[in-house]
């Protein structure tokens, strides 16, 4: 389970400003999507799926 949350943590991440605070970064490559929402350092929500 560690090496798909790593997987997670260290892929391409686009990065965007959050709807109400923070910056939303999104991953997105050939096995891993997923989005974390960040507010002055702290992950205040995170969520990642492994395809295929």
């Amino acid at each position: 389970m560690l090496h798909r949350i790593r997987r997670f943590a260290q892929g391409p991440a686009a990065a965007n400003r959050g709807v109400g605070l923070g910056r939303e970064l999104h991953v997105n490559d050939r096995r891993t999507v997923g989005q974390v929402l960040v507010h002055n350092g702290a992950i205040l929500h995170a969520s990642g799926f492994m395809v295929g």
